[in-house]
């Protein structure tokens, strides 16, 4: 076989088998993954079944997935999706507010590093017309009162604060998932294809 006849057989899928099969593919084992946030939870099952490809994601986020660390916070998210749209640029998050065996109320697509749950709690508190006082008598039957203060003040310095304030305040999922279990509802989310507007 001639030099020429051996380039002419190596085609792009040719060459892209070729890369699987000599690649050293990173390992991913999601077993000591446990009590995850819905965040951790969507990146998992994204992985797994393949929504999200191993080789969009960076080590970092391999080692995230390797280790026991069950929750993301916005910054994290926003660096996943950051990382991720790189090779599949129509990848999004979706969390969606839902209530049981009715449907979704409202939904937010997250696209890029600039990850902020401020427009979800505010939704949540004029939603649910929530205040620092209704979070205590209704939380307080189900967590620990330490958890309960720490989300009501943070419902107060929402409230009664000013622009500056409330920009300031970081809001975990965990904190958003726990207004909307106490009020009867769930928060879902998924990492998935979001079509482009056009």
């Amino acid at each position: 076989m001639t030099l020429e006849e051996a380039k002419s057989l190596m085609t792009d899928e040719a060459l892209s088998k070729l890369k699987e099969v000599v690649s050293d593919r990173p390992t991913i084992n999601m077993d000591n993954k446990a009590n995850n946030d819905i965040l951790m939870n969507a990146l998992c099952t994204a992985v797994n079944e393949g929504v999200i490809l191993i080789d969009s994601l960076d080590d970092k986020t391999i080692k995230l997935l390797n280790a026991k660390t069950n929750t993301l916070s916005p910054s994290k998210l926003g660096g996943i999706l950051d990382v991720v749209r790189q090779e599949q640029p129509n990848i999004g998050c979706v969390i969606s507010l839902v209530k049981p065996n009715e449907g979704e109320i409202m939904r937010w697509e997250y696209t890029d590093k600039n990850v902020n749950f401020l427009e979800i709690f505010a939704f949540i508190l004029q939603y649910f017309e929530l205040t620092p006082n209704i979070v205590r008598t209704k939380m307080g039957e189900m967590l620990k009162p330490t958890i309960v203060n720490n989300i009501a003040q943070l419902v107060a310095k929402y409230q009664y604060g000013d622009a500056k304030d409330r920009a300031e305040i970081n809001v975990s999922i965990t904190t958003l998932t726990r207004l909307t279990n106490m009020c009867e509802h769930m928060l879902f989310a998924e990492f998935k294809r979001i079509k482009k507007n056009n």
